[in-house]
């Protein structure tokens, strides 16, 4: 066809028909992250469904803000769930830090450990000056009062029947409670074990 057998005006009006139809109305605004928020909807969706199918008195799960507290949860869940795996291997760490081979803790002084724990001190990191010094205390329970068999993955509940004493029960309870059960360590609780030890190894001895 020709160039002029077109007509202008029958062009101008097939092209705003077109520009009017739904295609080119009402296109929705690109929006931050709705790349994410989609692969995230089209994954919670069969468990809306799912939950919508078995509490239909609830609001309409196709409302954007239903779907929207969903997401939320779910992710809230997995945030939980993550947090909870990395407790649990800080946790086993620290276990297994404490369960060292025993030709390493044979060759450990307790002046060294209680030397180390004075510097931990004075830079501010008490619980690690807890944790030195409640191993430092072990050693010195074999090795100056004969009062047990060290080794390091003894249990401090070994340890307890074995002295039945009030004091190292005390500070049996600040050590699990900062190195396991994740409390914060106070200038109160590193002052304390250094003045305590002394009197629970004293009083351990065994001839």
């Amino acid at each position: 066809m020709s160039a002029t057998a077109i007509d202008p005006a029958r062009a101008r009006a097939t092209a705003r028909h077109i520009l009017d139809g739904r295609r080119y109305k009402g296109s929705p605004v690109p929006r931050p992250l709705h790349g994410i928020l989609s692969w995230i909807g089209d994954r919670v969706s069969p468990i809306t469904h799912w939950i919508g199918d078995r509490f239909s008195w609830l609001p309409n799960w196709s409302q954007p803000w239903v779907e929207g507290i969903a997401i939320a949860a779910v992710v809230a869940v997995v945030v939980y769930l993550v947090a909870t795996g990395v407790r649990a291997r800080t946790h086993a760490s620290r276990l297994a830090s404490d369960a060292q081979p025993t030709a390493r803790v044979r060759g450990e002084s307790p002046a060294e450990l209680e030397a180390a724990a004075a510097e931990a001190e004075a830079r501010g990191d008490h619980a690690l000056a807890v944790r030195l010094r409640f191993r430092a205390g072990l050693l010195r329970l074999d090795r100056d009062a004969h009062a047990i068999a060290y080794r390091p993955s003894i249990p401090t509940a070994e340890v307890r029947a074995e002295l039945h004493s009030p004091a190292f029960d005390a500070l049996a309870d600040r050590f699990e409670r900062i190195t396991y059960g994740g409390a914060d360590a106070e200038p109160t609780d590193t002052d304390g074990a250094r003045r305590e030890w002394p009197d629970v190894v004293s009083s351990a001895r065994k001839p």
